[in-house]
């Protein structure tokens, strides 16, 4: 094989996986300062834990174009998954629909083994209107005793009453934004470096 044939292909070998290590790296240390996860309720994922318990919940379906869950009794939980310990904030959007005078809010748990939440409601100014669905906003700060030994934050959603009153919530998504401190150059070009001479050794 001629040298330079086979020199465009070495590099060829090394610069794709380099590429696909530095964007993982990008996004699992969250070098801008921010991480976003979606989940849609029709398949898992990896950061944002299914609803539980299953029987309060219904099975996903589809509503006009939505893949939706209803919440048929109270209360439901998930966890948020935190890829580093360093995140500050957290915000969560949840798009859903129910009777406007039934009240929902979310708690978040104060600890691995605590059985005490911090709740706060989806109060009117933080909630917008789209097709019909309403877009309930929250934020909360976190705090290092909030986290679990595995590293989550765990959350309720909770409408007291609802199965009494023969009434439904339906969920459509949820998205999550996780904030931090952005990681100065420095400190980004050193994280490259460990990366890539522990995944390239030959580099």
């Amino acid at each position: 094989m001629p040298r330079p044939l086979f020199l465009f292909i070495a590099s060829i070998m090394y610069t794709i996986p380099a590429v696909m290590i530095l964007w993982s790296a990008f996004q699992y240390f969250a070098v801008t300062g921010e991480q976003k996860f979606s989940y849609d309720f029709s398949r898992e994922s990896p950061f944002i834990s299914n609803l539980w318990p299953p029987e309060h919940v219904s099975s996903f379906f589809f509503q006009e174009d939505d893949a939706v869950k209803n919440i048929i009794k109270d209360p439901v939980s998930f966890s948020v998954t935190l890829t580093r310990p360093t995140f500050q904030k957290i915000e969560l959007r949840l798009k859903y629909r129910k009777n406007p005078e039934i009240p929902l809010k979310i708690g978040l748990q104060k600890g691995d083994r605590s059985w005490d939440f911090f709740f706060k409601e989806f109060s009117p100014n933080e909630i917008l209107t789209e097709d019909g669905w309403n877009i309930g906003v929250v934020r909360y700060d976190i705090f290092p005793e909030y986290i679990t030994e595995d590293n989550r934050l765990s959350f309720i959603l909770s409408s007291p009453y609802l199965s009494e009153k023969n009434e439904i919530i339906t969920l459509s998504s949820l998205e999550v934004s996780l904030k931090k401190i952005p990681l100065t150059p420095k400190e980004i070009i050193k994280k490259i470096f460990g990366i890539l001479k522990t995944q390239l050794p030959g580099l």
